[in-house]
Parts: structure tokens; sequence; C-alpha cells
């Protein structure tokens, strides 16, 4: 599932480029499997386009605490 989300976040940022979403989802996904790299990545490009998009603003501050705490 992970895969298949990842292409279409993918296409999205494609075919949308000025839109957080397809960011914002590769954000998350690599979040959640640790590659904070990545995450880290994909969550300041979606805050680059929108700074005041509270979920946004939300993977950001989870994504630091995470990276803080190592887990």
């Amino acid at each position: 599932a992970d895969k298949m989300l990842i292409k279409v976040s993918e296409a999205m940022i494609q075919y949308y480029p000025k839109v957080i979403y397809g960011y914002s989802n590769l954000g998350v996904i690599y979040l959640a499997t640790g590659k904070y790299h990545l995450a880290e990545k994909y969550i300041n490009q979606a805050m680059a386009i929108d700074p005041n998009d509270p979920i946004v603003k939300g993977n950001l501050k989870t994504l630091k605490e995470r990276k803080k705490t190592g887990q």
C-alpha cells in the first residue's frame, strides 16, 4: 500500500507542483517508516508552499520530536 501511495503522491507533485498534498503525503509516509531525511525534505517542501497549513505544521512538529527522541 505504501508503494502505491508513493506513486500517487509523486504523480500529484508532477501534475500539481504548487499543491501541498503530494509533498505532505510523502512526508507522512517517510515519517511513519523512519526515513526522517526524506520526511523532512517533503514536509519542508509543503511548508514552503503553504506555511500556515495546520496539518503540515503538525507533521513538522512530529518530525522534530521523533528526531530528538530517536523514535
